[in-house]
């Protein structure tokens, strides 16, 4: 390859799950730990989360803990210490979820503002790992009742998925007087 290839022009990359892929040369090697439920049950795939055991986390040269707004000071706490014996010198940053407004379904070029939601009834349907962190997320926007339909992380939906928020829609609407508004994670595809 010659000095202009596109290999020399890439700045960085970023991987997702890249931490597996000891193969592959790296200059920084961050974890990202989420701050809600860190080590899930402590197991390896498939009966855990986890991709490896938590000692490999000595091979990580920074920590960010994700949703540390939304973890109490205790359990912050826990997570530091078990970073801390595993490697001492771990640097440890914190990040929470702000999201800046909402896409409608059928135009992702017009953006609703967060306010758009205050005093409905809304129903969160998602399809990621960790759902938890974007119920409380739309909670705190200030919705007068959230309700939640969880799908496994990556769930291609079907027509009976759809059927299911179909039901609880109208069970909302029956139980508050308004039509209620359907918020979607961005990660869900629908056949």
């Amino acid at each position: 390859m010659g000095s202009n290839s596109e290999s020399d022009k890439i700045g960085a990359a970023i991987l997702d799950d890249g931490m597996q892929h000891l193969s592959l040369w790296r200059n920084i090697e961050i974890v990202m730990v989420n701050g809600m439920n860190p080590w899930g049950n402590k197991k390896l795939l498939p009966l855990g989360p986890l991709r490896e055991p938590l000692a490999a986390l000595c091979r990580a040269d920074i920590v960010v803990l994700h949703h540390a707004d939304l973890a109490d000071n205790e359990n912050i706490n826990a997570i530091e210490s078990t970073l801390q014996k595993i490697k001492e010198s771990m640097p440890v940053f914190f990040t929470r979820m702000a999201p800046s407004y909402f896409f409608k379904v059928k135009d992702t070029s017009c953006k609703l503002p967060l306010r758009s939601v205050d005093n409905t009834v809304v129903l969160c349907v998602s399809a990621i790992g960790f759902a938890n962190a974007f119920v409380q997320g739309i909670e705190r926007i200030g919705a007068l009742h959230v309700d939640r339909l969880d799908f496994s992380d990556h769930h291609l939906f079907q027509i009976k998925d759809i059927e299911s928020i179909r039901m609880r829609l109208h069970i909302l609407q029956a139980k508050f007087g308004s039509k209620p508004v359907v918020i979607f994670t961005e990660k869900v595809s629908i056949t």
